[in-house]
């Protein structure tokens, strides 16, 4: 056991056996001063201790690398204080080992899951030496009752016959969206109904509204709630989610402190990734209209007197991202495959960009596009979603644009166009530029004069962040 604080030790285990001291301090420096690593499992090199100066990094830590992949295997991090919760309460009955799960499901799927019924202190779905599913794991509750709950209602712990009813329970957004379009109006009119028409009265002479969500309410499409006359939250407001108002007083800050020692031109890079033979076992289909998506980007870059750098197809490798993305200091528009289970972004070959990655970067940028799909989702916590959104908010930038779900390759085309559009060609705030895409393809029709898109084609974008100034920011804190 460490001799110092329980609140300031990270204890961190199924590491990969091949990571050293400087690989983990690389990882987990980012947090905050580490007084000590010290690796307790040295055989393997499959478990440490990492050491903090303060009780603040150590629980922001232990939020963000829960779960993540360090070099491949997913890791999970806990606070020691967590580690002696486990220990103290491993005789009364508060771990549930689970079995027939679906081989889709990974650790962050399975705590997703559990959280519904309570605080879960660990979890874990076992997996081969190329992370793949065993089919079974665990979940340890932080209270009895949970775990009681848990078993009366997931059928004694087996999830073979349970297993889609609550998947679809913790995946708001995809249920608001299955369904014929009678359907998803209904849910999506019952969903305004509990979260936004309690407070319309404060809303009546509002334009933009900044939510932060709680836990799992970061998965649902804020932007496609639909009010009782049928218009949707996104033609009535600009919608941008933040983790935190303290996130948002951060993010200021750092804004102006960039705003007073930069004066350079502004600059941006676009990513694009269209081919993915380098990642069969991923078994990736190719994404055709990406070169069109990035040529357009990179066209109204040019239209607004910004210069753009690219990384295209072999170009667009983990070292050439990580050397060229502080030298943006506007924009940041990455297009490929999105991860769900791995949290990653694609690249060239069989390289992947993981939030640890990311958060290690030193971004200027105020704006980051990940044109791919599922990169809004991630571990959900009480403080929001710990996943690619975030590290790139993190890593320095201001917003990040996107995804809750599956994307379309033409809808995303489309929908890129009309953002950047408003963005840059018109000078918009992006919030705004959104607003105004999402309301362009809801109204937009075909040949026929049907309309042309669902919600599920526009729905799953979300800007996450803010570049409200500082002063700004403590008026909506006053006012919240």
């Amino acid at each position: 056991a460490p001799t110092a604080s329980p609140g300031t030790v990270v204890f961190v285990c199924d590491l990969a056996p091949q990571l050293t001291e400087t690989d983990l301090r690389h990882v987990f420096a980012f947090y905050g001063e580490i007084v000590s690593i010290d690796h307790i499992d040295e055989a393997s090199g499959g478990s440490a201790l990492v050491t903090y100066t303060t009780a603040e990094a150590a629980s922001e830590a232990a939020q963000i690398v829960h779960l993540a992949l360090v070099r491949g295997k997913t890791c999970r991090c806990l606070l020691w204080s967590t580690v002696e919760a486990i220990w103290a309460t491993m005789e009364v009955g508060q771990r549930l080992q689970v079995e027939g799960l679906d081989p889709k499901i990974h650790s962050l799927g399975l705590q997703d899951i559990f959280a519904l019924f309570g605080t879960i202190l660990d979890c874990k779905v076992q997996t081969d030496e190329s992370e793949r599913s065993r089919g079974y794991g665990f979940v340890h509750f932080a209270e009895k009752d949970a775990l009681a709950d848990c078993r009366q209602k997931m059928f004694h712990g087996n999830l073979s016959e349970a297993k889609d009813a609550w998947i679809h329970t913790l995946q708001l957004a995809k249920i608001v969206m299955q369904g014929n379009r009678k359907k998803a109006q209904e849910r999506l009119k019952s969903c305004y109904k509990a979260l936004i028409e309690p407070i319309e009265h404060l809303l009546a002479k509002e334009q933009h509204l900044i939510i932060v969500p709680d836990h799992h309410l970061w998965m649902l499409p804020f932007a496609a709630l639909q009010l009782p006359a049928g218009s949707y939250v996104i033609e009535s407001f600009s919608v941008r989610l933040a983790p935190s108002v303290q996130t948002l007083m951060q993010i200021s800050e750092r804004r102006e402190q960039i705003s007073q020692t930069s004066s350079a031109a502004p600059t941006a890079l676009v990513v694009g990734v269209s081919s993915f033979a380098g990642h069969s076992d991923l078994n990736l289909q190719p994404l055709p209209s990406v070169p069109f998506e990035c040529k357009g980007v990179r066209e109204a870059c040019a239209r607004a007197g910004i210069l753009v750098q690219q990384l295209v197809e072999d170009e667009a490798t983990p070292q050439n991202f990580a050397e060229r993305c502080s030298g943006a200091t506007h924009l940041i528009h990455l297009a490929s495959h999105g991860l769900l289970e791995q949290q990653a972004l694609v690249l060239h070959g069989n390289s992947v960009l993981f939030p640890v990655d990311i958060q290690a970067l030193a971004l200027t940028a105020k704006v980051v596009v990940l044109s791919a799909c599922h990169t809004g989702r991630g571990s959900v916590g009480a403080d929001g979603v710990f996943g690619l959104t975030r590290s790139f908010l993190v890593a320095g930038a201001d917003l990040v644009l996107g995804t809750l779900w599956h994307t379309g390759d033409a809808s995303t085309e489309v929908f890129m166009g009309m953002f950047y559009s408003h963005l840059l060609d018109k000078k918009i705030a992006a919030h705004i530029a959104m607003q105004q895409a999402m309301c362009a393809m809801i109204h937009e029709t075909d040949a026929s004069g049907k309309l042309k898109w669902r919600p599920a084609n526009w729905a799953p974008f979300l800007l996450v962040g803010s570049v409200a100034p500082q002063e700004k920011v403590k008026q909506w804190c006053q006012w919240r």
